[in-house]
């Protein structure tokens, strides 16, 4: 099941081959133009349990999958109260701004022996196109952080839409569906367009994209 922003409803017949499509319902304290997306809705912890904002529960319980639901109280604007559940996991990496982790999911992540890594980028999933081998990220921060750790790309900002924002961020813009990086939208129009795919291709990551321009949907999660 792929989560997608109702405001992003134009790429569900792109994404319908690939698996469901369940449209996001929306976080009624979450700034308008954000607050359907996924990022920061839910955060899946594992193959069994999900942390969702509380005012979500029944949604994600509803679904009639076989997760555990953990709610996660007081997901709300302005930033960074919005951004506690926008974590990126990358093998056993924990990516996050750590002053904000819930500490139920903290908690869930050191019971199975995960390493944390501290950012300053409260938008940290959003930010971190998150690979089966690599990442890739326009916040530098991010970068210097993960550079000796990880294989990581940093590229160009700003050539993502969003509306409601001026940008909106590349990791928003892709998603992991079965084991392969999809992009919401054309990489063709961003100026990193060939350092990304020379760079994907020597991770060996799998990817493809959708038509039309790029567009940050808060990142094409699949459950």
């Amino acid at each position: 099941m792929i989560l997608l922003d109702e405001a992003a409803r134009h790429l569900k017949a792109s994404l319908k081959d690939m698996d469901t499509v369940v449209l996001t319902p929306r976080l009624s304290q979450v700034y308008a133009g954000i607050n359907g997306h996924a990022d920061l809705l839910v955060h899946k912890l594992d193959d069994s349990t999900l942390a969702v904002a509380a005012e979500c529960t029944d949604f994600f319980k509803n679904l009639g999958l076989h997760y555990n639901v953990m709610p996660i109280e007081g997901i709300a604007s302005p930033y960074p109260g919005h951004v506690q559940l926008n974590i990126a996991v990358f093998g056993k990496w924990v990516i996050h701004n750590m002053k904000v982790t819930p500490e139920p999911v903290r908690a869930f992540y050191e019971r199975q022996g995960y390493h944390f890594i501290h950012v300053a980028q409260g938008y940290t999933k959003c930010n971190l196109v998150v690979g089966r081998r690599s990442l890739i990220t326009s916040d530098v921060g991010i970068y210097r952080t993960l550079k000796d750790i990880a294989p990581i790309l940093l590229v160009e900002s700003e050539h993502v839409a969003l509306k409601g924002f001026n940008y909106g961020f590349l990791g928003g813009a892709s998603g992991l569906i079965n084991d392969t990086l999809v992009f919401a939208g054309s990489l063709e129009r961003h100026p990193s367009y060939a350092r990304i795919v020379k760079f994907l291709d020597r991770q060996g990551e799998s990817w493809t994209q959708l038509q039309g321009p790029l567009v940050d949907v808060g990142t094409l999660i699949q459950i």
